[in-house]
């Protein structure tokens, strides 16, 4: 992982999340995190979407409860609230926690 942009490393997370490589995805994860925490920014929406689901297949269930509390309450707001692609990412990240099909 030679990148340092957080959005190149969230796209990343979520790709090896979404082929199984949850250790992978976890590391991409925590570092565009990192990035960001460094610059006084929180994590974004995708991120933390991912982040979640990623923490419940590794069976960190409290971690990943904790990024999907998050996530909710980003989504409160009013940018989010009407934002389809965000509500989806929402929508399959709950569905994840809750051990049904996405």
């Amino acid at each position: 992982m030679g990148t340092n942009d957080p959005a190149i490393l969230t796209t990343l997370g979520a790709a090896h999340y979404r082929i199984g490589s949850y250790g992978e995805a976890l590391k991409a994860l925590a570092k565009a995190e990192r990035i960001l925490s460094d610059a006084d920014k929180s994590p974004g929406r995708w991120t933390l979407g991912f982040k979640a689901m990623t923490l419940h297949k590794l069976g960190r269930l409290e971690e990943a409860r904790n990024a999907l509390e998050q996530l909710r309450e980003l989504c409160k707001e009013e940018q989010f609230a009407e934002d389809m692609d965000v509500q989806g990412l929402l929508a399959e990240a709950e569905k994840v926690l809750a051990g049904e099909q996405p």
